[in-house]
């Protein structure tokens, strides 16, 4: 009888280690379980803000290159400008020139009022083919006295 409650006692105390190692390793299950759905949770949150990171450095990216392509056009239609003045200017300053207005101060020479230069005479001016025919008309006028 001894032995056979020794042997209850032992069945006992197997029972409640037995029912002690599955309450331990049912707490440790539920710790690894929250661990498990923290970890998850962070990884969710770190790949959110990696993602709202990614994009906002895209945007950023992307406003920049729309800048970059503002100021670029800018600078094009104001060289572009600036070259149609310049255009502008060099035909005016042709037009209106010297040159193709034939203006006969510029074949008037250094050396004096009576003298020109060749190569940029333009004729005599009305003025001075007044006075040729004025002075042919008085030597014809004395040849005839």
């Amino acid at each position: 009888e001894l032995q056979q409650e020794k042997a209850r006692e032992w069945v006992k105390q197997q029972t409640n280690e037995k029912n002690q190692a599955d309450a331990n390793q049912k707490y440790a299950d539920h710790l690894y379980d929250l661990k498990a759905r923290e970890m998850d949770q962070r990884a969710c949150e770190l790949a959110s803000a990696e993602a709202d990171c990614r994009r906002a450095i895209n945007m950023a990216t992307k406003d920049m290159n729309e800048a970059l392509a503002r100021e670029r056009r800018a600078k094009e239609d104001s060289e572009r400008q600036q070259e149609q003045d310049d255009n502008f200017t060099e035909i005016s300053n042709h037009v209106f020139g010297d040159m193709l207005t034939e203006n006969p101060d510029v074949a008037q020479s250094a050396f004096g009022p009576h003298r020109v230069i060749t190569d940029r005479w333009k004729g005599m001016s009305p003025g001075q083919l007044a006075e040729i025919r004025h002075i042919q008309q008085a030597q014809i006028e004395e040849k005839q006295r």
